[in-house]
């Protein structure tokens, strides 16, 4: 019999990990576990151990407990500042001047002024975005119910991000005229024009990217209901007690 179920054990080890598995991470659901900062696997007993760790419902400071909670968590990275000054920024009207400027050979001084900081903003904030940026929103709300060794529980959680997909070698002002047929990179330190081809054009350019929707905001949400039928027992041994508990869980 034990050879039999060691031969089980060493096939499920060669074959579980072949198969891809896709999680999610637990969200922070309770006053407890929100109080630190999250931690709640080795602490959360009573109603909110179906949730974190059913073998924690072994470690009861009540017969009976029955929590409601609901909440929300945010996290941000670089994206909301950048976000603002591109929202702050006309970007047709700044790559419709420098186009404007092509027949001139550069921009009037005003218009330098004026065109020139905006393209460097736009050039700032789409590489910095093309490093690393992303806003998560996560909205929990959950009931949970500790009778005893069993738990129980409703614990709603979802998750919406979005963070700004930009190629970062895509950042630089080269513009393309319709009348004169031509490619043109502007140069905002000295306010000049070189000449251009379409290669450059659609490797390095922002305009290319803009117009072409390769630089954009990227949306992506989920939402999932667990219901948990969950149970815990301590075990007394003279090494010490250990607590064990499983779950059947409706997602």
């Amino acid at each position: 019999m034990c050879r039999r179920i060691l031969f089980l054990l060493c096939i499920m080890a060669v074959v579980f990990p072949s198969f891809q598995a896709q999680a999610v991470e637990f969200q922070t659901i309770g006053f407890e576990s929100s109080s630190m900062g999250g931690a709640g696997v080795a602490c959360a007993t009573g109603s909110f151990a179906p949730y974190y760790n059913p073998a924690l419902l072994a470690e009861k400071d009540h017969g009976m407990e029955i929590s409601i909670s609901a909440g929300v968590g945010i996290r941000e990275m670089d994206l909301a500042e950048h976000i603002d000054k591109l929202a702050d920024t006309d970007i047709v009207e700044t790559l419709d001047a420098i186009t404007a400027g092509i027949g001139d050979g550069r921009l009037d001084d005003a218009t330098h002024e004026k065109v020139g900081g905006d393209a460097t903003t736009i050039r700032n904030s789409l590489t910095s975005l093309s490093e690393q940026n992303g806003l998560q929103i996560m909205p929990s709300i959950s009931l949970g119910m500790e009778i005893g060794n069993f738990g129980f529980g409703i614990y709603n959680v979802g998750e919406a991000s979005t963070y700004a997909v930009v190629d970062g070698n895509r950042v630089d002002t080269i513009v393309y005229d319709e009348t004169s047929d031509s490619y043109h990179e502007y140069h905002i330190e000295d306010n000049s024009y070189t000449l251009s081809d379409q290669a450059e054009y659609e490797a390095r350019s922002f305009e290319y990217a803009y117009k072409n929707n390769l630089t954009y905001l990227q949306l992506t949400g989920l939402t999932y209901i667990e219901i948990p039928v969950s149970y815990g027992h301590k075990f007394n041994t003279k090494y010490g007690d250990v607590s064990c508990g499983g779950s059947l869980k409706l997602m």
